[in-house]
């Protein structure tokens, strides 16, 4: 099991929220997550706009949603993953989130293995051309 967990404390500015669905976007096509990623119900494309980034699983490897919304405002998405194959591109979305947004999202997962987070780490360094390393907030839950 992997929740997700992502505690809004304040709107999220539409202009920060669009660059972050652009980079995630961008990293959803990688090789490396080609192929596992569908839209809410598994099926069709996920969606990132600037208005939202919506994805799941694909067919049977699919779990919870993970779905924010530019409007969102305080409030505490979770996302049960399953340890899907999925699980490895929402913990890369949750350290793109963090990074953009900052103190204004705290982020928490009750599965801490450093190695997953290490590896998220890893891809989105390097999609964001930054040495900075990620560390739960560890608050949320």
């Amino acid at each position: 099991m992997a929740i997700h967990y992502i505690k809004i404390k304040k709107r999220l500015y539409s202009r920060i929220f669009e660059k972050v669905s652009m980079r995630c976007r961008y990293l959803s096509e990688n090789e490396e997550f080609s192929g596992i990623l569908g839209n809410w119900d598994g099926y069709g494309s996920p969606t990132f706009s600037s208005s939202q980034i919506c994805f799941n699983g694909i067919k049977e490897d699919i779990a919870d949603t993970f779905l924010i919304r530019s409007d969102s405002e305080i409030d505490t998405i979770l996302c049960d993953t399953k340890n899907k194959p999925y699980d490895l591109f929402v913990r890369c979305c949750l350290i793109i989130i963090k990074y953009h947004f900052e103190d204004d999202v705290y982020i928490d997962s009750d599965d801490r293995d450093d190695y997953l987070w290490g590896e998220a780490n890893i891809i989105v360094n390097d999609l964001l051309d930054t040495d900075d390393i990620f560390v739960l907030d560890r608050v949320v839950c």
